[in-house]
């Protein structure tokens, strides 16, 4: 038995829109990192100048994070494949 999909068109996808989609996915990506990185080092300061203990608590907790967010998404950038790092060296205006 034969059975028709009626109404949907076969959405494959042509080179040209596959290597948009992954200079998006690049582009997006460095946003991330640099998101992260300013997270950090403002969860860096902010450690600096913890005072009393629930500060220090709060601060430390903070900082495990944006660093754990930082490495992940610097792995991530790593794992992808046929991308050159920095992949952003590209001029930096949209």
């Amino acid at each position: 038995m034969r059975l028709k999909w009626w109404g949907q068109k076969r959405t494959e996808l042509t080179d040209k829109q596959k290597r948009h989609e992954t200079a998006q996915e690049v582009w997006d990506l460095k946003i991330d990192i640099e998101e992260a990185r300013k997270s950090w080092l403002s969860a860096t300061r902010f450690f600096q100048y913890a005072v009393e203990q629930d500060e220090v608590d709060y601060a430390v907790y903070h900082l495990m994070a944006a660093e754990q967010r930082y490495s992940m998404l610097v792995k991530r950038a790593k794992a992808l494949k046929d991308v050159e790092w920095p992949a952003w060296t590209r001029s930096e205006e949209r």
